[in-house]
This record gives C-alpha cells, sequence and structure tokens, in this order.
C-alpha cells in the first residue's frame, strides 16, 4: 500500500468532537505524531463501563454481541474486530 504514515495526518481545525472506543489512546497517538490540536474527547469504553456495568467485558465485539439480536450477522461482523473499518462498522 501506498498510503501516508500516520505522522502527515493532522485533523482539521473545525473538529470539536473526537469519538471512540478507548479514545484517550487515540488521541496519545495523534500526540505522539505532532498533533496539536485537541478537540473534545468522547470515550465509548467509558460510557460502556458507566451505563453497563454488570457486563464482563466492553469491547467492541462483547457490545456487539449484547447489543445485536442476530448471532449470524455478529460472529461475520466479529470475525474482522480489530480492522479499523470493521470496528467503525
Amino acid at each position: 500500500m501506498d498510503e501516508p504514515p500516520h505522522t502527515d495526518f493532522r485533523l482539521p481545525d473545525s473538529v470539536e468532537h473526537l469519538i471512540g472506543h478507548n479514545i484517550d489512546f487515540d488521541m496519545a497517538v495523534l500526540k505522539n505524531a505532532g498533533e496539536t490540536h485537541i478537540p473534545n474527547l468522547i470515550c465509548t469504553n467509558a460510557m460502556a463501563n458507566y451505563l453497563l456495568p454488570t457486563l464482563e467485558s466492553h469491547k467492541l465485539v462483547s457490545l456487539l454481541y449484547h447489543f445485536h439480536f442476530h448471532w449470524d450477522i455478529s460472529r461475520t461482523q466479529a470475525k474482522d474486530a480489530h480492522a479499523a473499518i470493521a470496528d467503525i462498522h
């Protein structure tokens, strides 16, 4: 692949909120790459821990199985867990 390195990425100044599962990790990677624009961070992992404290796991794939009632679809989506595009879906 001929993709540019992550160090070339910059958040547009217009970004006010950045949402992600364990968003602090993503922001640390961006800061390490030289990003200086720090928007409001919204962590879906923290939200899941707060709203669903009795779940054994708050990983994205665990939440997928918790909320999705079609197990065959969940299995298909979960097989690509930790691939960025699959996590987005």
